[in-house]
């Protein structure tokens, strides 16, 4: 089955069939860099964040909001959201065996990262990993975060990126086109989600422009930061004051 941006249903039907594998296909497929990717983006964007909500939208199986309780001793109050519901029972069942409902508010909605079900003003922190580039609108995307944040919250963006060093971006593109999907098949029985996630690297848009969106949109200090020589980058913002 061929998926598409295009189609925002047959993207859903894609991570619902991919999800009890995701986060081992993950580690494989980035060659173990995720999980240090990962980690940057608790530490430059979750971390650094006021004390209050934070919302990880299309949240997958939960690991950034984890890796985010992980590193507190603090109870907090965590909302997650995908709009996978099979990547939601695989978050659910993570957070079960952590224990984390025995110390932290845990909320899993499943819900669109274009109509956010929050309130204004109403989460200090949010954090998008590999999920932007499946958004059918980014812009709308953005609006909805900025409206959700409340004033000096933070927004973290982590996102599959090419490189722009020449021979990294050969490499790259050698690894997308030829050994990502190979890899999917064998780790997932599902050649062609793997062969859209190689379409949608090579063909979003680059992270200064989504840094540019963020300016646009009314975002502040939009920094931008490249991973492992851009083959990922974090882009992390402020809501003004």
């Amino acid at each position: 089955m061929a998926y598409s941006k295009d189609d925002p249903k047959s993207v859903q039907t894609m991570f619902s069939s991919i999800a009890p594998r995701y986060d081992m296909t993950n580690l494989i497929i980035s060659l173990g860099l995720n999980k240090y990717w990962n980690r940057q983006l608790v530490k430059h964007s979750l971390s650094s964040a006021p004390v209050g909500h934070l919302l990880d939208l299309c949240c997958g199986t939960g690991e950034i909001a984890y890796g985010f309780l992980n590193r507190t001793k603090l109870p907090q109050k965590v909302h997650l959201i995908d709009f996978s519901e099979n990547m939601l029972v695989m978050a659910k069942q993570r957070a079960e065996k952590l224990k984390l409902h025995s110390k932290h508010e845990l909320t899993f909605t499943q819900g669109d990262a274009q109509a956010i079900p929050l309130d204004k003003d109403s989460v200090a922190c949010v954090s998008i990993a590999y999920g932007i580039r499946n958004v059918y609108d980014t812009k709308k995307c953005l609006a909805e975060v900025l409206r959700v944040l409340q004033p000096g919250g933070i927004c973290g963006i982590l996102e599959l990126t090419r490189p722009k060093n020449k021979v990294m971006h050969q490499l790259h593109k050698i690894y997308l086109s030829t050994m990502l999907p190979l890899l999917g098949k064998l780790l997932t029985s599902n050649q062609d989600a793997y062969s859209y996630l190689k379409d949608t690297v090579g063909k979003f848009i680059e992270p200064e422009e989504i840094a540019g969106i963020m300016q646009n949109t009314g975002f502040r200090n939009v920094r931008v930061i490249p991973l492992s020589f851009g083959i990922a980058h974090l882009i992390v913002a402020e809501k003004s004051i």
